[in-house]
């Protein structure tokens, strides 16, 4: 088996990982939305 095979089977069998890792990357983009649209407003005027 190939490592590429072998990493895809050990996702497969993690149940929820996918979704994990996709709420973890939208929890750290919103934060860093967050920052950016408060400068943003800050400097808007």
């Amino acid at each position: 088996m190939s490592p590429i095979q072998a990493r895809v089977k050990e996702i497969n069998e993690r149940q929820g990982y996918i979704v994990d890792v996709l709420k973890s990357g939208a929890a750290r983009c919103k934060a860093i939305a967050a920052e950016v649209m408060d400068e943003v407003r800050k400097n808007r005027h």
